[in-house]
């Protein structure tokens, strides 16, 4: 039986890690925030729970026992990387989440060309490539508006084909 611990440290463990993640980007927010957030959300507290495990192993309290550490390990780990995979839209706003807000704000029915005029107005375009450049996966250029896949955006970029494939979606479907 999964002990109720298990279960707790995880989740406590990532309400910190949120808090964190937030004041932080509240006092500065990195240039390239994905590859902080998987620092930030990943490789620190890994290794905090693994450091914890081995020392309370050595000094004899056994707080954490290998079952309950690899179940620790699996929760903490799925809830950051479900986090760090959605942060994008959250913090961006994805056009169907901007839509849905939008029509919520409302509280009645709106129709489509307002939502085509507030989403033209909003520079959702640029605000992307702009965020795309900042991580490192495209290269714009201003003098003739040329945009260039880097290799890190090639390799994201043939890791979702990858993924689509095997999902078995065609272009344009998901």
């Amino acid at each position: 039986m999964i002990k109720l611990s298990t279960i707790l440290y995880p989740f406590a463990l990532f309400v910190i890690i949120m808090v964190l993640h937030i004041l932080i980007w509240r006092i500065r927010k990195p240039g390239k925030q994905i590859v902080f957030m998987f620092l930030i959300f990943l490789v620190i507290p890994i290794f905090i729970i693994l450091t914890f495990f081995f020392i309370s192993g050595m000094v004899g309290m056994d707080l954490i026992f290998l079952d309950d550490l690899l179940l620790i390990l699996l929760l903490y780990t799925a809830l950051s990387g479900v986090y760090i995979q959605t942060y994008p839209s959250i913090q961006t706003g994805s056009p169907s989440l901007l839509i849905i807000n939008l029509i919520g704000r409302n509280k009645k029915p709106t129709d489509k060309i307002e939502i085509q005029r507030i989403i033209q107005k909003d520079d959702f375009i640029n605000d992307r490539l702009a965020d795309l450049e900042a991580e490192g996966l495209i290269k714009c250029k201003n003098s003739d508006d040329s945009i260039a896949v880097t290799k890190k955006g090639l390799i994201l970029s043939d890791m979702f084909i990858l993924y689509r494939k095997f999902m078995g979606l065609k272009e344009g479907e998901g």
